[in-house]
């Protein structure tokens, strides 16, 4: 059973059009802003064999609003993967945070499978990236045809809206989710703890 996931937007037009039809953007190791994983993922198989979404399991965190949430003025869309019913292996897993993720090296993985690598490699990051509470989906090239996976309705849960977002973005967002039957909850910040409360 996975706990309900997060993805931090921007309200550009095609993160609200991923609203509107239900869909994820998978992409490929090598697109990953964090370059100290990248020296982890060298090995030509894991850049281009395999495309990942990544998740957090947090909705509340200053860094994520601030780095993925277009600096406090996006959105984070929330997921229940468990009504999944796409013909797709839902591979999606907590990520480890250790303080010497080499140690998950190819090298000290031996001849695992293409599929297990694929999983293993990309289930570690360094500890300094913990705050983030991440979970990843990751599909091989063989079980995904481009880029973008398309969801059953019952998958995103709510999209939340921060209290920062301009006025016509957060208009849009609204009036998507509204056709579409999906509760809108409200991200206000809290000065004394420095996060996010969600609210209805």
């Amino acid at each position: 059973m996975l706990p309900k996931l997060y993805k931090f937007r921007s309200l550009h037009d095609r993160n609200i059009q991923s609203i509107s039809e239900c869909s994820l953007w998978f992409d490929y190791a090598k697109t990953f802003n964090n370059p100290f994983e990248f020296n982890l993922l060298r090995d030509t198989r894991l850049q281009n064999n395999f495309k990942v979404m990544c998740f957090s399991q947090s909705n509340n965190h200053p860094i994520l609003w601030s780095q993925y949430g277009d600096n406090f003025k996006g959105m984070c869309i929330e997921y229940d993967l468990n009504h999944y019913n796409g013909d797709l292996n839902l591979n999606c897993f907590k990520v480890q945070y250790e303080d010497d993720p080499s140690i998950f090296s190819l090298e000290s993985l031996g001849e695992s499978s293409t599929a297990k690598l694929g999983t293993d490699i990309f289930k570690v990051k360094h500890s300094n990236w913990c705050y983030e509470k991440e979970f990843r989906w990751v599909l091989s090239d063989e079980e995904i045809i481009g880029n973008k996976l398309y969801l059953n309705k019952e998958c995103l849960s709510a999209v939340i809206l921060s209290e920062h977002a301009p006025a016509d973005r957060k208009l849009k967002v609204l009036m998507t989710c509204q056709s579409l039957g999906i509760p809108v909850k409200q991200a206000v910040a809290k000065r004394d703890s420095c996060t996010f409360e969600v609210v209805s």
